[in-house]
């Protein structure tokens, strides 16, 4: 895939004469637009199916559920699941979710955060699509378009539940965009909502105001700085701590914890601190799995993204996972951590790309002509190891319930609205917008009314936990209403 005669100009800022839009040039405008159609047919039922076949969680889409539903009624963003009246502040900073309460108006459950993910993913492909049709050419844009849009940090996201980093997907995509076509106020409207995302994009904040800096861009630059690391000082020091009840931020606890859970050094928060980022060089590589990570993300745009300055923006979220010791955070599994670095490379890859074709090297310049072709490629072979490729093979499994799924179902049917719950993980966001619900099990002090467990999902505890808790329950006088297909329905004797 290579570009005309007509793209490297624009690309490499050549002047074009004024001339009525061609209809080609009209079919460009028009592509996407087309994508983002595409992305979100295949976004919102992949989700909605998921969550249809109760692979979907309490933790973390019946949480967000709680909290949105809290939004929509005025309410401070608490969840049951997190905690008995649990306020969510004290855990992640996210206020931008207020901005759904008003579809919850219109129809109050997960699948509404399930749909707005999906929007808000397919709008993303816009602001990279258009980019790249302008300085690959209409073939080889559409195929960056593609590789985007199917990329496995996408699809990885979206197979498990809904998170609130959805929202920072578009403002990096239009943000980003327009850093790299030059346009810095846009730049500066577009990221400075990050800021409502979550505490830590005060970090990309920052990093975007660097990299206005190296393009002469002194004061916009500066003030990015200045606002993002002073944001995210003031949440992660003041604001988390104080809604959180034991008033600490778990994650900076986390961060100066082991894989046990016990601090690192015997010294105060800021010791901790300290010898956590003295062990860098170490941390950043080791294990393996976080140079698979890099690897694949590298190979997303054929390693070209690391010639711009943009590949910058993902500094933080890189050194966030991988100088902790929570194993989840550092691969490329199906979790939602490496969601934002995708339009970060592919904007980085468009940003990079007229300065490649302007190389000295021929070989390069070679490569960067074909480079839409290696990502396109990238996108194939890594989609065999993703949900959306298992789910066009086998698209009978995707739309069938299996036995264990109807008699969920089932049990859920005979838990009435309006009650206290208990609730498996699974379980949970199918109830959480008909009654309270509360995680399983939580040993909570206040005894629901009704409890449904689940054997084969035993989060957040052991299967030997969850019969034990069975037990327990037993003696206080519940009474066993279901027990089929490793679920057992629960009955308080306070309900009879």
């Amino acid at each position: 895939m290579t570009i005309g005669t007509e793209d490297v100009a624009a690309a490499t800022d050549a002047p074009v004469a004024a001339r009525a839009p061609s209809p080609e040039a009209s079919r460009r405008v028009r592509d996407p637009y087309l994508w983002a159609v595409v992305c979100f047919a295949l976004y919102a039922p992949f989700s909605l199916l998921k969550h249809w076949r109760l692979e979907t969680y309490g933790y973390d889409l019946g949480i967000f559920d709680q909290a949105v539903l809290a939004y929509s009624r005025f309410q401070a963003p608490t969840s049951d699941i997190r905690g008995i009246g649990f306020n969510l502040y004290g855990d992640h900073f996210h206020p931008i979710l207020a901005t759904l309460a008003p579809l919850y108006w219109i129809h109050a459950g997960p699948a509404t955060l399930l749909l707005a993910q999906a929007a808000l993913l397919a709008v993303s492909v816009i602001p990279i699509a258009r980019l790249a049709i302008g300085r690959v050419g209409r073939l080889g844009g559409n195929a960056v378009a593609a590789a985007y849009g199917l990329s496995w940090g996408i699809q990885a996201a979206l197979a498990f539940d809904f998170h609130e980093v959805c929202f920072a997907v578009p403002l990096l995509a239009f943000g980003l965009v327009a850093l790299a076509e030059g346009r810095w106020r846009a730049t500066v409207l577009w990221t400075l909502p990050l800021l409502l995302v979550k505490e830590e994009f005060g970090l990309y904040l920052a990093m975007i105001g660097v990299v206005l800096l190296l393009r002469g861009r002194r004061r916009a630059g500066a003030g990015l700085i200045v606002v993002g690391l002073a944001a995210f000082a003031v949440v992660v020091g003041l604001v988390i701590p104080h809604f959180n009840p034991d008033h600490v931020n778990p994650y900076t606890v986390k961060f100066t914890s082991d894989s046990n859970g016990q601090p690192v050094g015997s010294g105060g928060l800021a010791e901790r601190v300290a010898l956590r980022l003295l062990k860098a060089p170490l941390l950043l590589f080791t294990p393996l799995v976080k140079v698979e990570n890099l690897a694949l993300l590298g190979a997303l745009t054929g390693f070209l993204a690391l010639r711009s300055p943009v590949a910058l923006v993902a500094v933080p979220n890189l050194a966030m996972r991988y100088l902790t010791d929570y194993e989840p955070f550092w691969g490329p599994g199906l979790l939602h951590y490496n969601l934002v670095l995708m339009p970060v490379a592919f904007v980085a890859y468009l940003d990079a790309y007229p300065r490649l074709l302007a190389s000295r090297w021929r070989l390069l310049r070679a490569y960067t002509l074909r480079s839409a072709a290696v990502i396109a490629g990238v996108a194939v072979v890594t989609a065999q190891f993703y949900p959306f490729q298992r789910a066009l093979i086998h698209p009978g499994r995707a739309l069938t319930l299996d036995q264990r799924a109807r008699t969920g179902y089932e049990l859920m049917a005979r838990i009435p609205d309006g009650v206290t719950v208990e609730a498996a993980n699974r379980l949970a966001p199918h109830l959480s917008d008909r009654c309270r619900v509360v995680q399983y099990p939580r040993g909570i002090v206040e005894w629901p009314t009704w409890v449904v467990t689940d054997t084969s999902d035993p989060f957040p505890n052991t299967v030997d936990g969850l019969k034990a808790r069975v037990e327990e329950l037993k003696r206080r006088g519940y009474r066993v209403v279901d027990e089929r297909d490793g679920y057992t329905l629960l009955r308080s004797p306070r309900a009879d």
